[in-house]
């Protein structure tokens, strides 16, 4: 949330923080019950960071793509409603990366499959 809040100035850490985050995200047993609530917050961290500092290099389109089409988030609920408000939001920005071709398609694909969720856990904020 951090590097969602600084806003599009630039962040020095930013290939430090992509490269953990996507270390974690390679492992074999990300998604398994044991590791699926880690793997969803770095996930989760990953878009945020996308949101604001996209730079083609250490975060691209496609690792945004990537995360969108995991979505929704049920692991976590706090992590959850985060992720996901923030990404109805960025929908609702015309200058956002979510209106980029190479995202846009993975942006409405993930709203649609939150709007269908019907699982127990909480998905959205109120």
């Amino acid at each position: 949330m951090f590097a969602y809040n600084l806003g599009k100035s630039q962040w020095s850490i930013l290939p430090a923080a992509v490269g953990v985050c996507k270390m974690i995200l390679d492992r074999d047993d990300g998604f398994t019950e044991e590791n699926i609530m880690c793997t969803e917050s770095v996930m989760g961290a990953m878009a945020k960071m996308a949101y604001k500092h996209m730079d083609g290099k250490n975060l691209t389109t496609a690792d945004l793509a990537g995360v969108l089409s995991r979505m929704p988030f049920t692991a976590q609920e706090t992590e959850n409603m985060t992720s996901h408000r923030i990404l109805i939001e960025q929908c609702l920005d015309p200058k956002s990366i979510v209106h980029n071709n190479a995202v846009k398609p993975a942006a409405q694909a993930a709203i649609k499959r939150i709007r269908e969720y019907n699982g127990e856990a909480k998905i959205m904020s109120h």
